[in-house]
């Protein structure tokens, strides 16, 4: 039992320090280095929102065989997450971060999208097919983990089981999440999908979703709307939810930590409404904090 969680895992690194001059050499600011650390991203930062929530979850990712691997192994063994991790030739996606009182100036990226060798995509499905979990998770942030082939495959494979998939899209085309239990994705990436800039109102967004329900036979899209918060459409109902935070400091990762929360109440058996309101509360509660943060048990059910 449980959640699965696949995708594409990140290294998310901060280089913290003051800023107190101009430097002679050119126009830009002189960090004082006064603090390096580093967190998951990515669909880590998912299977790592599962994991505080108190509910089992399998991680399964690619990362290259370098330094930002090795640290990346280092942060999931420290948390204590059980990951599937295989090494591709290609360098692990990595941010790093310039930040100085709380504020980013700067983000360098290592990565090279390409999809996974045959044999590396062989070996994750064989890991789905023998999943226990009763939720699976697609994380797709469009670095190349999430082949059509695979998406597919943990969607159908799922589907047999009478397991519910939840996917979280990084693209236009939503060919390879066919059959998905719900898609979650942000305002921008439903107008994306929609093909066409869209006015955010309610009646619009249900009008849409229902037609992309329709056209790839999706049970649920959560669309979650920023400071309009989020709106909920099946078959049976429209669910349009009002933003629970009361500030808002940083959105990073907010996505994540509605699809883990979602998971998470799914494989304890709440109801998929009761599961979108407190994901809704749970995101209420990241983007008060800096960077990527993970929702407690206890944080999630205080009153």
């Amino acid at each position: 039992m449980g959640v699965l969680v696949f995708g594409d895992i990140m290294l998310d690194k901060y280089i913290d320090g003051t800023v107190t001059r101009i430097s002679p050499e050119a126009p830009v600011p002189v960090v004082q280095v006064k603090n390096i650390y580093r967190e998951i991203g990515g669909c880590g930062n998912v299977s790592n929102g599962v994991q505080t929530l108190q509910v089992n979850n399998e991680l399964v990712a690619l990362i290259g065989k370098d330094e930002h691997g090795k640290e990346l192994r280092a942060i999931l063994k420290e948390k204590k997450i059980n990951a599937r991790l295989m090494e591709q030739a290609l360098p692990t996606v990595t941010k790093i971060r310039i930040v100085s009182n709380k504020h980013q100036l700067l983000r360098y990226d290592y990565e090279e999208v390409a999809e996974p060798a045959k044999i590396i995509q062989d070996k994750i499905k064989k890991i789905i097919a023998q999943s226990t979990a009763s939720v699976a998770i697609i994380s797709d942030y469009g670095k190349g983990a999430c082949t059509a082939e695979l998406c597919s495959f943990i969607i159908t494979s799922f589907n047999k089981r009478k397991k519910v998939v939840l996917v979280d899209p990084k693209t236009k085309d939503w060919t390879k999440y066919k059959g998905a239990y719900l898609i979650s994705p942000n305002f921008t990436e439903f107008c994306e999908a929609v093909g066409t800039t869209l006015k955010n109102e309610d009646e619009v967004i249900a009008t849409e979703a229902k037609k992309l329900m329709e056209k790839y036979q999706i049970d649920n899209i959560l669309v979650t709307r920023s400071s309009k918060g989020m709106s909920l459409i099946n078959k049976q109902k429209v669910l349009h939810i009002p933003a629970n935070a009361k500030e808002v400091y940083d959105v990073t990762g907010a996505g994540d930590t509605v699809i883990a929360t979602i998971a998470a109440m799914l494989s304890k058996k709440k109801t998929l409404e009761e599961a979108v309101l407190l994901a809704n509360k749970a995101a209420a509660i990241a983007i008060a904090h800096f960077g990527t943060y993970a929702v407690s048990k206890k944080e999630l059910f205080s009153s």
